[in-house]
């Protein structure tokens, strides 16, 4: 015989968007041998440029948070089950709010294989996280303690 329970799992995450600024990306830069250089400040200015087009569309922000969100708390590939664009997708639709030169860099960028490499800064601005999580059993309704806390 078999027995089967059900339960049900609320994560509550928070997306925090960092503003576009050398202290935001410190860590980041740390990363860089070839900081201060032309090509390194030419290479930045494109993703900069591809933040602030990706923020001017409120919809396309408030998706690529629930992505960031979605493949964070991915689970047997349930993100998969919600209709929400991928990061790549997003950032592709912020091309048309770019200046031609910058949206012809960019284009070329996607067909090539660093694509996330280049847009790294982009995606480390949106930083999810776990606030809070409830476990419930569904037959009895009580809810199981967990130890996270919302903060």
């Amino acid at each position: 015989m078999s027995i089967t329970k059900r339960y049900r799992v609320v994560l509550d995450y928070e997306v925090e968007i960092r503003d576009w600024s050398e202290e935001s990306l410190a860590d980041e830069y740390a990363g860089y041998e070839d900081v201060g250089t032309p090509e390194f400040t030419e290479w930045e200015g494109h993703q900069q440029r591809l933040f602030e087009a990706l923020m001017k569309d409120p919809n396309r922000v408030e998706q690529f948070c629930q992505r960031a969100v979605l493949d964070l708390a991915s689970w047997d590939g349930a993100e998969k089950e919600f209709d929400v664009p991928s990061e790549n997708d997003l950032i592709v639709d912020a091309f048309k709010d770019l200046s031609p030169a910058d949206a012809a860099y960019w284009r070329g960028s996607f067909n090539g294989e660093f694509f996330y490499e280049n847009s790294e800064f982009v995606r480390i601005l949106f930083q999810p996280s776990m606030v809070s999580c409830t476990f419930q059993s569904l037959e009895t309704d009580d809810e199981v303690p967990t130890k996270l806390q919302a903060t």
